[in-house]
């Protein structure tokens, strides 16, 4: 990707585009070639595959863990009982409104 950007971002006309992606995928081939001389075609797409359903994996572990940390800063409004993860702290320790109830509910400490 980083390598399209600088491309694109020298004005190179379409043909010089077309070009150097010529040279540069039989350049990645001949280095396929050279570095895995026992793989196929087969064998780099079954490789994309097992990386994909890793991303997938590591990408589904960082959602879980984001929803566990909702969760936990997920609180119960004192006013009307609705769960919510945006909420204001009450006078109590264990008061918490969210944030509707919030214009109406919380309690002013006393002067």
């Amino acid at each position: 990707m980083e390598i399209l950007s600088i491309l694109y971002s020298r004005d190179l006309t379409h043909d010089e585009l077309v070009s150097f992606r010529r040279r540069f995928l039989e350049t990645f081939t001949e280095f396929q070639k050279q570095n895995f001389p026992n793989s196929t075609p087969e064998h780099f797409l079954q490789l994309e595959n097992r990386l994909k359903q890793q991303q997938q994996q590591q990408l589904e572990a960082l959602e879980k863990e984001r929803r566990a940390r909702l969760a936990n800063q997920e609180k119960t409004c004192t006013a009307c009982g609705k769960k919510t993860t945006e909420w204001k702290k009450g006078v109590g320790m264990e008061e918490f409104y969210c944030i509707p109830c919030s214009l109406n509910y919380i309690k002013k400490e006393p002067l």
